[in-house]
């Protein structure tokens, strides 16, 4: 073999290890990017929690303590009520309408204590239901990115899950007619799939 040759042949050995240098190093920026964002989200998801909790309105014990001493009023209130309505009545016998109407008068419910409860059956507060959204958008943006990294030539990603990767990496691989599995391509993809699972093995800090 001449010099030139060999040279020739050694230029293009180097070229296409290049080559796939470049692709290594073009994938590894991406997985480094997906990383970075999952990061980015966690802090910004994590600051918007901390956010919401202070806003939040709970029913605090000392409430409870207050209504406690609502209700003893009340209940010494009707026993007095019913002592004096004894004396003044005490050789007529109340009608069922006027008993009732005792029974209603004697009984006050306090307005602050019924603001309260009432605020502590509702539904949950907005901010609740807007970091659950929060929340559900990020999973479902980072499921996408997910997807799309690993399926780059598929155009339709309906019915693909981060779940069912393996699954889809199969039937994607499959030709339609003979149903012979394409190696090749089927071994490309799963090593797509790898680059995103350390995204995904990050914990999640909430």
């Amino acid at each position: 073999m001449n010099p030139s040759m060999y040279q020739e042949q050694n230029t293009a050995a180097l070229l296409l290890e290049n080559q796939k240098l470049g692709q290594e190093n073009g994938q590894l920026k991406q997985m480094l990017s997906l990383f970075m964002e999952n990061q980015d989200l966690k802090s910004r998801l994590q600051s918007f929690n901390n956010d919401t909790q202070d806003d939040v309105t709970v029913c605090f014990p000392s409430w409870r303590k207050s209504s406690s001493l609502w209700q003893t009023f009340n209940e010494s209130q009707f026993t007095k009520n019913l002592q004096k309505k004894q004396l003044k009545d005490e050789h007529r016998t109340s009608s069922p309408v006027d008993f009732k109407s005792f029974i209603q008068s004697s009984m006050h419910i306090n307005p602050i204590e019924e603001s309260v409860s009432e605020s502590c059956h509702t539904d949950s507060p907005p901010e609740v239901k807007d970091v659950d959204r929060f929340m559900g958008e990020i999973a479902y943006q980072l499921d996408r990115r997910i997807l799309s990294h690993v399926f780059q030539g598929q155009k339709r990603l309906y019915g693909f899950t981060v779940l069912n990767i393996p699954e889809k990496i199969i039937e994607v691989s499959t030709h339609p007619l003979t149903g012979k599995v394409d190696e090749g391509y089927r071994l490309h993809l799963l090593q797509r799939r790898c680059v995103p699972a350390v995204v995904l093995s990050v914990p999640w800090s909430l």
